[in-house]
């Protein structure tokens, strides 16, 4: 089964990456649990395997799998670190927020102004698709590694201004929006 791309400005492993984070949200690998072998992951995703190394060095990096070698070994489905409250989350994330913001809004095109215009209202979806906009990729691993599935709701009229600050392409006010919790 091959996976469709999210962005076309997402690189192929990071996509890979994302699509199995999903699935390890979704629970449909539980902690601790084999994920299978590279070889059978390339099968399963239809990856080459350079992608999906770096894919596998990403979701090491973000503490979601662990390799054992030898025997019975493979990639198994990492368990919860601990510490790290939901507080602790947010916190991280409302600090990242207006980082985000401006970079996304350094680089949209009128297109992704569009796209995002299209997601106002659906607070979630809208944080994702701002994210996938900034360039500068250790920011968005950070945001989204903190990001939970589904945020509070902030109303469209916030999220329709912190839009359209991102259509202006201007970085300051996209920050001065998301610090005031769009």
């Amino acid at each position: 089964m091959s996976f469709p791309l999210l962005e076309p400005r997402v690189a192929r492993a990071e996509a890979l990456a994302r699509q199995v984070e999903a699935e390890l949200a979704a629970g449909a690998v539980a902690p601790g649990e084999r994920l299978g072998t590279k070889a059978e992951l390339r099968l399963r995703y239809g990856v080459a395997a350079g992608t999906l190394n770096e894919a596998l060095r990403l979701l090491t990096d973000r503490g979601l799998v662990d390799a054992r070698p030898g025997p019975g070994g493979g990639l198994f489905a990492a368990a919860p670190r601990a510490g790290g409250t939901a507080e602790e989350g947010r916190v991280v994330r409302d600090a990242l927020e207006p980082l985000v913001a401006a970079d996304a809004a350094a680089h949209a095109t009128p297109q992704d102004a569009a796209a995002l215009r299209a997601l106002v209202g659906t607070d979630h979806r809208l944080h994702r698709a701002i994210a996938r906009l900034a360039r500068n990729s250790v920011l968005v691993d950070a945001y989204l590694a903190v990001l939970p599935p589904a945020e509070r709701p902030a109303g469209p009229e916030a999220g329709r201004e912190l839009v359209e600050a991102i259509a202006a392409n201007d970085p300051r006010r996209a920050a001065r929006v998301a610090r005031r919790r769009w």
